[in-house]
């Protein structure tokens, strides 16, 4: 499958079709860099199974260097470097991570 991107009907960003982040070449990683400078803002769809590692991985080809979240409390038990953003709840009522992060406008540690 090869790498496909999709302007958003929004217009702030785009869709990245045909990648597979747990094996990413050096062509599919030049596309996702190119849409990065182009639109503000990617989506790369139809990623399933990834690990703290591969998430960390498809990251770092962006740069190297990654900051942990300030809000501490959504850090994924393995790797500080990963917030886990979820909208449920464990049997005691705690949120298991961020709810509703993607429902407003964010721009992280930027």
């Amino acid at each position: 499958m090869s790498v496909e991107i999709r302007p958003l009907d929004c217009g702030i960003g785009a869709e990245v079709m045909g990648v597979d982040l747990k094996a990413i070449d050096a062509e599919a990683r030049r596309a996702i860099y190119a849409a990065l400078l182009e639109y503000p803002v990617i989506a790369v769809r139809g990623q399933e199974g990834l690990s703290t590692a591969d998430v960390l991985a498809a990251s770092r080809f962006l740069g190297p260097e990654l900051e942990s979240h300030l809000f501490t409390r959504y850090h994924h038990p393995y790797d500080p470097l990963v917030m886990v953003l979820s909208n449920r709840v464990d049997a005691g009522g705690k949120a298991k991570g961020l709810r509703g992060a993607g429902s407003f406008w964010h721009s992280d540690v930027s």
